[in-house]
């Protein structure tokens, strides 16, 4: 199968959109592209600007691929999905800019192991996020080298982040704007997330003045990037 222009221009954003969620390997199967990093504290599910492939295409080494893609002019770039002779799989990649050529070879499938087909967790909050309050928030997390991001969604509606240094002096953030429930759950509400996944997630989202989180129930956060659905997943969801 020969990718066009446009499912090149779509794998690109595709092994973006993972590095930002550190995740390094995917599966596309039917037009829908997911996958879930190492520490399950991210997945990616999506439909949208998503190639077709007649076998089932799953890759390991994103970082890698994107590397070897980076070495060309995406205008010159040809790539021929090589189907499996006996498996229902994509084996390899052939990659060619005009008289240069690599290759990359894919893995199978069962090897990815079991990858969710979906998030089942219904809106719960909302939250509203200044720049001013989002800026300080992703400096904050740089200067005391954050490992755990602390969400607390108090049944009063008050909202703030918290996390401590490697010497357990903390930093707390209080948001102005109170959150806005959802759904059912009045309870306050507290969560914990892996900041190398949360803070570039966040980063990555910001457009404007204001940004807007909607919070699961069950504490994922879903954000779109490149098109392309990204969840962040808690580490620990509690109540206090």
């Amino acid at each position: 199968m020969n990718l066009s222009t446009k499912d090149i221009t779509d794998i690109i954003r595709i092994l973006d959109t993972c590095m930002i969620g550190n995740i390094n390997a995917f599966i596309i199967e039917n037009g829908q592209v997911r996958s879930i990093n190492e520490d399950r504290t991210c997945i990616l599910i999506s439909t949208k600007n998503v190639p077709t492939f007649p076998k089932m295409l799953a890759l390991t080494r994103i970082s890698e691929l994107k590397k070897r893609l980076g070495l060309f002019d995406i205008a010159q770039l040809k790539i021929d999905a090589k189907e499996h002779s006996t498996r229902d799989e994509i084996q390899l990649l052939d990659i060619v800019a005009g008289k240069s050529k690599t290759q990359f070879r894919c893995t199978s499938p069962a090897l990815l192991g079991k990858v969710p087909k979906g998030i089942n967790d219904p809106p719960g909050w909302q939250l509203t996020i200044s720049s001013a309050e989002l800026e300080l928030l992703l400096n904050a997390s740089r200067t005391f080298n954050a490992s755990i991001i602390q969400l607390v969604i108090r049944s009063t509606g008050e909202v703030g982040f918290s996390f401590r240094d490697e010497a357990n002096d903390q930093f707390t953030l209080a948001l102005e704007a109170p959150s806005v429930t959802i759904g059912d759950d009045n309870e306050t509400k507290v969560i914990n997330y892996n900041a190398s996944i949360f803070i570039p997630i966040l980063k990555s989202i910001v457009k404007s003045d204001v940004t807007q989180l909607t919070i699961g129930s069950n504490g994922t956060i879903k954000a779109n990037i490149n098109t392309h659905d990204i969840v962040i997943m808690p580490n620990v969801d509690s109540g206090e």
